[in-house]
């Protein structure tokens, strides 16, 4: 963009009659403006927000006084171009107050150099308006729609998405590769989690954090080979995929990118692509392996073993004994952030492996037939611990259990449900299933009669994951739900999105209509909350509120902020990291 900004700038200050040494400095001008603004934006990763704005104001002086220097008025008003890379970095690197700060200084620059120089033409005003404004308008439309391609708004590392996609073709690739006879490359996941990392948030605040994680971000990219890509996944985990012909380099890797985040620390876990194995699988090994570390200890490397079936023979027991527990994670009121209710979520914690991630071990209860089991055991738990949280605090609340479509379809379903709700005197009118979208669908009469069975006893439903399926609209129709929970890759691009900003505020105002509650999921972030407060999402869950956590630990958490003196928001991590969803 800026080498077009300079062609543009070199046409007109050349075509102006009598002024040869005007373009001769806007070209030179331009290519040092083009070194510069490489350099500062590669080291961006390793400069706090203080640090990059105090070089900005430096960028900017120097060009100042470099304009004061010059022997010619015209040639001048060649050296105001450098504003243009300041605003250009400022825009694309920094928060939109920052970015008008320096637009501001710029503009107010141009002009005192203007009056100084006496250049006696428009010329200075055309020269640096035009930059200006292009830099701006062009660079600042190219940012901030990055969140829809799949750039991740603070760290500007791939997403979640954009990461499994590349994932995913890798895989294929390498299985084509195999099928063809021909020898194929050993595709490798890395999960890096930053140890402890709720200690800066708490030290240093939101902010700091975030200094924290673009500076990680940074220094991990930096020291990634040139067949390796990183990606943000969420919060302070990160991912990185390597495609190598063997898997010695993935111990060497993973010192390399802990040792190039120092002074952080960080767990790493890593799984080699077996054959046939699609992307979610291989990032489920993966995610077990990185427990596995943090169990071991934290700050060290742990590769996936093969899949076994002990882990099979492991959930079998536990469904038994049962030691299944449920994590209750807060549904707040957005406006008031008051606990209006909780959602239960599957936690095992195995005696051998410690916390099995839910990712893990819910897909292994799907293959192996054991998913109406666990549902039962989740739902008996989830409404004897939500008992003691309302005994707590002394007033009902509204209960959400996930149901998947392997239940719906079972026609005693609705029976257990009704002889769980016997046994735990849970309220059935506090209790709401949650469907997700992909089986609404695929949505059968034998689902839709379930559903409709489940209003009958009293029990409310709610459409799970919207804006991760295409059907949704019309089965708002369709299905009787009270509730629509927001996918919480919906909820994070809401504020770097417009178009979603506007589909949100379309979605609540329909959903208003038709009488359902909308529910923004993976809220994460101040910004995120204000956004769904204003735009009037009924209910609200996420890490800015509160992580998933244990009965007890909730009812202490609670006790804890309201208490006198302590603040609304806990720190990120409330207790083990392996509990979180």
């Amino acid at each position: 963009m800026l080498l077009c900004v300079s062609a543009v700038l070199a046409l007109v200050v050349g075509g102006l009659p009598g002024h040869p040494e005007a373009l001769v400095a806007v070209l030179n001008a331009s290519g040092l403006l083009g070194l510069g603004l490489a350099l500062v934006v590669r080291c961006r990763g390793q400069l706090g927000a203080v640090g990059l704005h105090v070089l900005l104001v430096g960028v900017s002086l120097g060009a100042s006084a470099a304009a004061l220097a010059a022997s010619a008025s015209h040639a001048s008003t060649a050296f105001m171009v450098w504003y243009c890379a300041v605003v250009a970095v400022a825009v694309a690197a920094s928060s939109w107050s920052g970015a008008v700060a320096h637009v501001a200084l710029a503009v107010v620059s141009a002009a005192l150099l203007h009056l100084e120089r006496g250049t006696g033409s428009p010329t200075a005003v055309l020269v640096v308006g035009c930059a200006l404004v292009l830099t701006v308008v062009v660079t600042g439309r190219a940012v901030h729609s990055a969140g829809d391609a799949g750039v991740d708004g603070l760290t500007r590392l791939p997403t979640r998405r954009a990461f499994e996609q590349r994932l995913s073709s890798a895989l294929e690739k390498a299985q084509a590769q195999a099928n063809a006879g021909e020898q194929a490359p050993l595709v490798s996941v890395l999960l890096l989690d930053l140890d402890h990392f709720e200690v800066v948030n708490r030290t240093h605040g939101r902010d700091g954090g975030d200094d924290a994680l673009r500076t990680a971000a940074g220094q991990l990219r930096a020291a990634l080979p040139s067949d390796a890509a990183c990606a943000r996944l969420e919060g302070d985990r990160f991912a990185v995929l390597l495609v190598r012909r063997d898997d010695a380099a993935v111990p060497t890797l993973a010192r390399d990118l802990q040792r190039a985040i120092a002074p952080l620390q960080a767990s790493v876990g890593a799984a080699h692509a077996e054959a046939e194995q699609d992307y979610t699988t291989l990032l489920r090994r993966a995610e077990v392996a990185l427990h596995a570390a943090k169990e071991a200890g934290r700050d060290c490397l742990r590769t996936a073993d093969s899949y076994d079936e002990q882990l099979v023979r492991g959930l079998r027991r536990a469904l038994l004994n049962p030691s299944i527990q449920v994590a209750l994670q807060p549904l707040v009121d957005p406006a008031t952030e008051r606990v209006l209710g909780v959602e239960a979520l599957a936690r095992w914690h195995d005696p051998a492996r410690g916390w099995v991630p839910p990712a893990v071990f819910i897909p292994v209860a799907e293959k192996n037939g054991l998913i109406p089991d666990l549902g039962q055991v989740v739902l008996e738990r989830a409404c004897r611990d939500a008992l003691q949280l309302v005994h707590h605090l002394g007033r009902p609340l509204t209960l959400t259990v996930n149901a998947s479509g392997a239940e719906l379809v079972r026609p005693q379903y609705v029976d257990d449900v009704a002889a769980v709700l016997h046994r735990t005197q849970w309220p059935a009118r506090d209790l709401v299933v949650e469907v997700t979208e992909s089986s609404l669908d695929a949505a059968s009469q034998d689902t839709l009669a379930t559903v409709e069975q489940l209003k009958q006893l009293g029990v409310r439903v709610a459409i799970d994951d919207f804006g991760t399926g295409y059907s949704a609209f019309s089965q708002l129709d369709n299905i009787p739900a009270e509730f629509l929970k927001l996918d919480t890759s919906f909820t994070a691009t809401t504020t770097t999105s417009t178009r979603r900003q506007a589909m949100l505020a379309a979605l609540v105002t329909l959903c208003g209509e038709l009488g359902i509650q909308v529910i923004a999921e993976g809220v994460e972030t101040a910004e995120q909350a204000e956004l769904v407060a204003r735009f009037g999402c009924d209910l609200a869950q996420g890490y800015h509120y509160a992580r998933p956590m244990l009965v007890a630990d909730l009812i202490a958490e609670l006790a804890r902020r309201s208490a006198p003196g302590h603040p609304v928001h806990p720190a990120p991590a409330l207790q083990d990291h392996a509990l979180g969803s």
